[in-house]
């Protein structure tokens, strides 16, 4: 998203000097040296790490060229991208637009106006279209938590808040005229400043007595009988992975991501068969689950983690926290289902 508004800049700044042999080499030296962070993964992949997302849920292989392009390209999410009608993408935008305004204390969207009023520089071309790049791609992606995944966005006006600072520290000089008092008055609003943004959002961010998590992971393994299989939405998977593998609590137990699982199965589809109706792939998706908890129920203790649609085609007793699946229950399954 931002590499053409780099070459933009580039071009900008340095004309027909960019494509002289020895800025190109340059420039391609410094492009690929980032990129040489990607070799992690196959090389990671090659030592069968203890948490392998990819490895349990998708038939792809990171140590080839087709896995590792795979990877960087999210392809497994590509379906999810500009999934949302204009609608949607424009009221995501205007919410977005209201979270940077809102920023330092309202003041977010003020300071990005007065950066650009007062400077031409061209690197304003690259911080603004950075962060409406990020702003535009997030508005129409079509999963839950994208609002999460703004800080790249926030990382692009970071300079933009510090020249509309800039600017106000300007005007409050020009207002209080020459001399240290001034100077002082200055520092103590942009010191003020901080310590109000601290005050405000240590409690908003603070997490540190919160164990929740933690105490709901632990009481579901602790509650299971032994070599449970425990099939769980990625929210609530992820705590008990983490008493798995880090803690090493209840090496007997399996852990199924349902979100995996599901992602798993679209991207296969879609790559292997070319289904691309996100109803068909759904219907498949909940098929095989259902097939799956049908086959593991003979074999070993099924639990249920989360209450929701699934249930209502499953036998289960109901306990603390979890649902103990007895059965699947056919009968409850459409014929479309079937």
């Amino acid at each position: 998203m931002v590499f053409p508004l780099l070459l933009i800049f580039l071009w900008m700044r340095g004309g027909k000097l960019i494509f002289e042999a020895k800025t190109m080499a340059l420039g391609l030296v410094g492009g690929l040296l980032p990129l040489s962070l990607y070799a992690y993964l196959p090389l990671r992949w090659a030592q069968g790490p203890a948490f392998n997302y990819v490895g349990q849920y998708f038939d792809v292989a990171l140590d080839t060229p087709t896995g590792l392009l795979w990877m960087i390209s999210g392809r497994m999410f590509s379906h999810r991208m500009f999934d949302l009608p204009l609608s949607l993408m424009l009221q995501n935008f205007g919410l977005q637009v209201q979270l940077i305004t809102f920023s330092l204390l309202g003041l977010g969207l003020v300071l990005i106006v007065l950066s650009v009023l007062n400077t031409s520089h061209r690197l304003l071309l690259l911080f603004v279209g950075g962060a409406l790049s990020m702003l535009i791609f997030f508005s129409g992606y079509n999963v839950i938590d994208a609002s999460t995944m703004l800080l790249p966005s926030f990382v692009w006006l970071m300079p933009l808040y510090a020249k509309g600072l800039q600017a106000v520290s300007d005007l409050m000089q020009e207002t209080l005229g020459p001399g240290d008092r001034p100077q002082a008055a200055i520092h103590a609003c942009a010191a003020g400043l901080i310590a109000v943004l601290l005050v405000v959002n240590w409690p908003l961010v603070d997490r540190s007595r919160d164990i929740n998590t933690y105490a709901y992971a632990h009481t579901v393994t602790s509650q299971v009988e032994a070599n449970a299989l425990i099939i769980a939405q990625w929210e609530t998977a992820a705590p008990l992975n983490y008493l798995l593998i880090v803690e090493g609590r209840r090496p007997d137990i399996t852990i199924l991501d349902r979100g995996g699982h599901a992602l798993g199965i679209y991207d296969q589809h879609r790559r292997l068969y070319g289904v691309d109706s996100d109803a068909e792939l759904a219907e498949i998706a909940r098929n095989r689950l259902l097939s799956l908890i049908e086959a593991e129920v003979k074999l070993r203790p099924v639990f249920i983690t989360d209450n929701d649609w699934l249930l209502d085609h499953l036998v289960y007793e109901r306990q603390e926290h979890v649902y103990r699946v007895v059965d699947v229950n056919r009968d409850r399954i459409s014929e479309a289902e079937r």
